[in-house]
């Protein structure tokens, strides 16, 4: 299986960088292929970078538009991201000014809310809507399947070297 060229990029910002990137990777892939490996300052002089690339260790939180503690393997690249690094620990002042942003959100009242879109989160949703209940998956990736099955960004960008692994071709 041969790998799709991409040509859509766009522009992102990182600490004054611009930097050009696919659209739909992770902004933790996209850093990585400009090499730029430390994306947070630990103090001291050490720096932090990708580790687990799953969301799961929170190595990779960066600022983006003004939001403290966004995870760059779980963040989608779109055009116009202003994107800098942070410290280990941002002040408490900092994050109440992100979250400030959140204050229009819907509010919403399932009967049945499913929180991660992994293989048991997807055979609770689909009991519950079976049995009648208004069911509201939630997961954080943008595509369902879990940790058990590693998605590209669309079919068409599999890595060759994956084209053999039989997990994956079955995810």
């Amino acid at each position: 299986m041969n790998r799709q060229v991409v040509t859509d990029k766009v522009c992102i910002n990182f600490g004054g960088r611009e930097i050009y990137c696919r659209t739909g990777v992770s902004l933790a892939a996209a850093l990585t292929e400009a090499h730029e490996l430390n994306l947070q300052d630990a103090g001291g002089g050490d720096m932090r970078g990708l580790f687990c690339g799953m969301g799961v260790c929170q190595e990779c939180r960066l600022t983006v538009n003004g939001r403290h503690g966004t995870r760059a393997c779980m963040t989608a690249v779109k055009e116009s991201l202003n994107v800098s690094r942070q410290g280990r620990r941002p002040s408490p002042d900092s994050l109440s000014r992100s979250l400030a942003n959140d204050h229009d959100l819907e509010v919403l009242e399932p009967d049945v809310l499913v929180i991660g879109a992994g293989p048991g989160g997807l055979i609770a949703a689909s009991i519950a809507a079976e049995a009648g209940a208004e069911v509201i998956l939630i997961d954080e990736r943008s595509i369902a399947g879990g940790q058990y099955y590693k998605q590209p960004v669309s079919p068409d960008e599999v890595p060759t070297s994956l084209s053999g692994d039989r997990q994956f071709a079955d995810g």
